[in-house]
């Protein structure tokens, strides 16, 4: 079951954190002869959330994506290629393909591809165009219970209308492969790659939603335990790393670092690579390398933060370059340089958590009831 979308907040990381210099950005209001140009400036703040050009064409209409795209027309003798938009990454890349409106004649997002072809059937009302109506109604439905909108209510609310697509098309299909096995098969591999997605997809966005919400409900109910003002989860070197290791308390920092501090992305390396320890192998180092795309410093920041610095972390990716191009190389027993970067981020968060009203619930005893 693969994932489509995180719809937990994942927020570019740690500019205060780092405190790196903005890249010039070029003018793009530059003035040619008889040529308009675009100003971006006034649509920037609308989609500075946009993670992809999938999320821009949800946010915005595909249309109007596909023009903010177009570079402003510049005079002959400039040649200089100027993007519109620099947008970040998706830990996990999830494009959405769209579909033409007829009425209107614009594309439109879509959850579920309709099926292609015609029906054979009188007046083009046979399985295929009584399934893509099915279709065309759930993507209408998916819509209006999705974006701000969404929650694990709503999209438990949609799995009942994916199940009836997978229901119709899994009575064509069998009934199908009596006369047709190839159109039989042509079915099958359309319910596994759009409706058996969508299911998976939703089914991942209710559990992701259902953490948040858990997350957030300990966050809020933190309460004051004597275990936990000890100076092992106060003031050590490595109090960060004992929350996220107790169960009691590591919803409450982990909300924290995902929602406060929008460190989501570095949370969740932190987790993956101190799990990878226990079991290392070629597939799960290359796989959270990949995801992570610690072959760079962007997502996760990693500067070369912790002993070694930046020629540990360069030696790391060597090590990695040579798991890839070789099956016979030695598996790494941990992520090195890299795991401690994250631990370094984990352990600066947690200096501004201290300020924070939940963990001066968990740590300070209550004021004696007044006599």
């Amino acid at each position: 079951m693969v994932a489509q979308r995180n719809d937990m907040t994942v927020e570019p990381s740690s500019s205060e954190r780092v405190n790196k210099k903005s890249q010039p950005t070029p003018d793009r209001d530059m003035p040619s002869q008889g040529a308009p140009s675009y100003d971006f400036k006034a649509i920037q703040h609308l989609t500075s959330g946009a993670k992809s050009i999938s999320a821009l064409q949800r946010t915005i209409g595909n249309r109007a994506t596909m023009q903010l795209l177009q570079p402003a027309p510049q005079p002959e003798s400039l040649h200089i290629h100027r993007p519109a938009l620099n947008l970040p990454p998706e830990l996990d890349d999830s494009s959405e393909s769209g579909h033409v409106n007829p009425r209107h004649g614009v594309t439109i997002q879509r959850a579920i591809k309709k099926l292609s072809g015609k029906s054979s059937g009188w007046f083009r009302k046979g399985q295929r165009d009584k399934i893509n109506i099915l279709v065309d109604a759930y993507n209408a439905r998916e819509i209006t219970l999705s974006g701000s909108k969404r929650s694990a209510e709503s999209y438990t609310a949609l799995l009942p209308d994916i199940q009836k697509i997978w229901q119709a098309a899994q009575e064509w299909y069998l009934d199908t492969m009596k006369s047709n096995a190839e159109k039989a098969q042509e079915i099958r591999a359309w319910m596994v790659a759009e409706v058996e997605r969508e299911e998976d997809a939703k089914r991942a966005q209710i559990g992701e939603l259902q953490e948040a919400a858990a997350l957030k409900a300990a966050f809020d109910g933190a309460s004051y335990n004597p275990l936990y003002a000890t100076p092992d989860f106060t003031s050590s070197v490595g109090a960060a790393v004992q929350w996220l290791a107790t169960p009691a308390l590591a919803p409450i920092y982990r909300y924290f670092l995902i929602q406060v501090q929008f460190e989501a992305a570095a949370l969740y390396a932190y987790e993956e690579v101190t799990k990878y320890r226990l079991n290392p192998s070629r597939t799960e180092a290359l796989r959270i390398y990949d995801r992570f795309h610690m072959d760079a410093a962007g997502d996760l920041n990693i500067t070369g933060e912790g002993v070694g610095g930046i020629e540990a972390i360069e030696r790391f990716r060597a090590q990695i370059a040579t798991l890839r191009g070789s099956p016979d190389a030695a598996v790494p027993a941990d992520f090195g340089s890299v795991e401690k970067s994250l631990i370094n981020v984990v352990n600066e968060m947690f200096i501004a958590f201290r300020s924070s009203t939940p963990y001066k619930k968990v740590t300070t005893a209550p004021a004696p009831p007044a006599l």
